[in-house]
């Protein structure tokens, strides 16, 4: 099934009930301002995310090290207060290490060094769910198998990605060059309606890939774009007719079982490795606005 004849399932697909899970990476909190290096502003944003998402479900995924400026029992304090909430706290490495860049056996020891704080943080309880860092799955297939083998023996449940707006970009940018022109409200929009493109993009390759909608996982950040742009994040899913599930229910749905043979050094999402083990070509994703990219690539 080619990408044009998978739209005329579009109508179809609406009247179905849609489900997605929420997935938030990089706690305490990405780099997306310098206070996120501050306890007391990762508290308040921690807490603020929290309250807007009372009763619904999501994983975070934690890296521990990435936060040293907090301490060590910042750090705990905050994935206690995750988990203490009711929240599914994953493993996303201790430092946000990358695999294109360290040897693999690098890469297992950051990820094992990130258990002790996340088994404080869940009363002792090791992880279930793991996050590739940059969703680098394994430049090549022997890293790739020796890593899969590797969560495998140590009961870790990768956790996909299907749904992504670029929101690690976004808030870069919001901490800075949005406030500065007195219209953050305006910047959440824009965020959003490139998000809505990409939620687009996503039902539409998951018709071509499945012939029908699937359980997706949405990709976001702890940081305060989203803790700002939450209420409305949540209505739009809403407007979609989206309803919000646990990553572990996401995970029943059968895509999820699908042959996945990439391997190289992108971080691709799901369904674009999915197309390409089937041979399914899928057009290019939706573009971030190129005032906002040209804006995140001054900061770096």
């Amino acid at each position: 099934m080619r990408w044009a004849s998978a739209i005329l399932f579009a109508a179809l697909a609406a009247a179905q009930t849609r489900q997605v899970a929420l997935t938030f990476d990089d706690a305490p909190r990405g780099g997306d301002s310098p206070s996120g290096r501050q306890l007391t502003a990762t508290l308040t944003l921690t807490q603020e995310l929290i309250r807007q998402l009372d009763q619904i479900p999501a994983t975070i995924f934690a890296n521990p090290g990435q936060a040293r400026e907090l301490s060590e029992e910042g750090v705990d304090q905050i994935l206690r207060l995750w988990h203490d909430s009711g929240f599914t706290l994953g493993n996303h490495t201790f430092s946000h290490a990358d695999l294109n860049k360290i040897p693999l056996a690098e890469y297992q020891a950051e990820i094992l060094r990130a258990e002790p704080a996340l088994r404080r943080g869940r009363g002792g309880a090791p992880s279930r769910y793991f996050r590739h860092t940059f969703l680098r799955t394994g430049s090549n297939g022997e890293i790739r198998d020796a890593l899969t083998a590797f969560l495998t023996e140590h009961k870790l449940i990768a956790a996909p990605v299907t749904m992504d707006g670029s929101d690690w970009l976004f808030a870069r940018v919001y901490a800075t060059w949005a406030r500065a022109t007195a219209d953050p409200a305006g910047f959440r929009r824009r965020y959003l309606d490139y998000l809505d493109q990409q939620i687009s993009y996503a039902e539409q390759a998951a018709l071509a890939l499945f012939q029908r909608p699937i359980a997706h996982i949405l990709l976001l950040h702890v940081n305060q774009l989203n803790a700002d742009s939450m209420p409305d994040l949540l209505a739009l899913l809403a407007r979609r007719g989206y309803s919000v599930i646990a990553l572990e229910q996401a995970l029943r749905d059968a895509a999820y079982q699908s042959r996945d043979d990439y391997a190289g050094p992108e971080g691709l999402s799901w369904l674009r490795r999915w197309a390409y083990t089937r041979s399914i070509p899928l057009p290019p994703e939706p573009v971030e606005p190129a005032d906002i990219l040209s804006a995140y690539r001054k900061q770096r």
